[in-house]
């Protein structure tokens, strides 16, 4: 299932827009670091979420990252329900750049 993002914000000034496929493209502003917020609804009962970084063409290297490289770096992450942090409890990623596994990107 896919969450429909129904507001995004970018603490470093980047420009995000959702494209037709539901995913948030980031442009225009490029800070080193950034906080991007995003938000949307999800079913009660949900038990899990995906975090995919995808691709694009207009991204140097393709993306997914905004470096001269492509490269990007997750560097820390929370999840919120009803305004209220919840507890991430496992994680997995396909890759992670050495010295930056997903397990640092949140809280327990």
């Amino acid at each position: 299932m896919l969450v429909d993002i129904e507001g995004m914000t970018s603490q470093g000034g980047a420009k995000l827009t959702k494209l037709g496929d539901g995913s948030v493209l980031a442009g225009e502003a490029n800070p080193d670091i950034d906080v991007v917020t995003l938000s949307g609804k999800v079913p009660v009962g949900t038990r899990f979420l995906q975090l995919e970084a995808l691709t694009h063409a207009s991204l140097p290297g393709s993306g997914p990252g905004r470096a001269g490289n492509g490269n990007f770096v997750l560097a820390e992450m929370s999840l919120t329900v009803a305004g209220k942090p919840v507890g991430i409890v496992a994680s997995a990623a396909s890759h992670h750049q050495e010295g930056y596994p997903i397990e640092h990107a949140y809280d327990r």
